[in-house]
């Protein structure tokens, strides 16, 4: 934090914000990964990476199921809405009960039978299969994938060489 010090004002804040966006940047390519590919080309990939099949199972129906949970999430709050029921936007900090009582329990009742639709779907594509999974998606491990590692490694290494990031 020395160099904090000497920077003019203001100039802390800009390589705090940096310093923190690249401590995210693992975790961002992570999600835009699990995000931007379809759940049979991840299982594919963790299944040749040897992922037990409980955790492989996990994450698709996390990716699966956000996008749909948070659109159920809108429906409920869109009828909410257009009953009347909470006008303003502290209404519901106003009566709890009244919240939980009508966005948290359809909310719970729609969760429910989307699961078991979910549940219903993946046994229909063979989730309890115990032979290996065939993919339509190349899954392999590139010259480019092994760039970028060779990369993140070299900066890790010099970052390290060099005494870490004293900031």
């Amino acid at each position: 934090m020395t160099i904090l010090t000497i920077l003019p004002s203001g100039a802390g804040t800009v390589i705090i914000i940096l310093y923190t966006f690249a401590r995210m940047i693992p975790m961002v390519m992570i999600g835009t990964m699990l995000m931007h590919s379809t759940p049979s080309s991840i299982m594919c990939a963790f299944e040749r990476l040897y992922v037990p099949k409980a955790v492989l199972i996990m994450i698709c129906i996390l990716i699966r199921f956000f996008p749909v949970v948070l659109l159920e999430m809108k429906a409920i709050r869109d009828g909410i809405r257009a009953r009347g029921i909470f006008p303003q936007w502290y209404s519901a900090l106003l009566h709890p009960a009244m919240a939980y009582e009508c966005f948290f329990m359809p909310l719970i009742v729609r969760c429910l039978k989307l699961s078991a639709e979910l549940a219903s779907s993946a046994e229909l594509r063979g989730i309890e299969c115990a032979c290996a999974r065939t993919s339509i998606h190349p899954v392999s491990f590139r010259a480019i994938d092994g760039m970028a590692v060779g990369l993140y490694a070299l900066i890790g290494v010099a970052i390290y060489w060099t005494g870490g990031l004293n900031l």
